[in-house]
């Protein structure tokens, strides 16, 4: 109830704010976890929302991350991807966030070869680590172990939080393939 008050608070006293638009969404996540809406009619009115060209730019590619999302929490990942497509188009600030989001959504699907290749294609910090990480494991999964090892040497010499599961993994990786020769 005092969420709902602030975020109603914040759309209240300015209505075209960026505080207003972000009030706006976190409120109709707040309605699909209380039960109070469908998420199928929260995704429509978001979509309607988008839809309307009242929205500045920055604006627009928030609210198509959001749609991408919601559309992969409904497990329509191709849907996801054309949201995330959109997202990086209108910001390509959040570029390497949205291609991590298609990656994982390819991942998702099976497709192991294209999640990898898009999440090594990610270049922008934090999202470059985390998707060099993904890339390896769907490697890894692959059971192209040369390729995994390649990327966490690469990780290991780098000044990470993960440098312990890169180790880790990288340690993994050696002792298999001097098993396996």
């Amino acid at each position: 109830l005092e969420a709902r008050q602030l975020f109603e608070e914040a759309m209240g006293k300015a209505p075209g704010s960026d505080e207003a638009f972000e009030a706006r969404l976190l409120l109709a996540d707040l309605e699909v976890e209380a039960g109070e809406r469908p998420e199928r009619e929260v995704l429509d009115a978001l979509e309607r929302m988008y839809a309307s060209d009242h929205l500045p730019r920055h604006q627009r590619a928030k609210l198509a991350k959001r749609l991408g999302d919601l559309a992969r929490g409904e497990h329509t990942c191709p849907r996801a991807i054309t949201w995330y497509e959109e997202t990086a188009r209108l910001l390509p600030s959040l570029g390497s966030e949205a291609a991590y989001r298609i990656a994982s959504c390819h991942e998702e699907l099976g497709d192991l070869d294209e999640a990898a290749r898009w999440y090594r294609r990610i270049e922008e910090p934090p999202w470059r680590v985390r998707g060099l990480l993904a890339a390896a494991k769907v490697l890894e999964r692959q059971e192209r172990a040369a390729e995994a090892e390649a990327i966490y040497e690469q990780l290991a010499h780098e000044p990470i939080p993960e440098a312990r599961v890169v180790e880790e993994r990288l340690a993994a990786i050696q002792e298999d393939i001097k098993l396996n020769r």
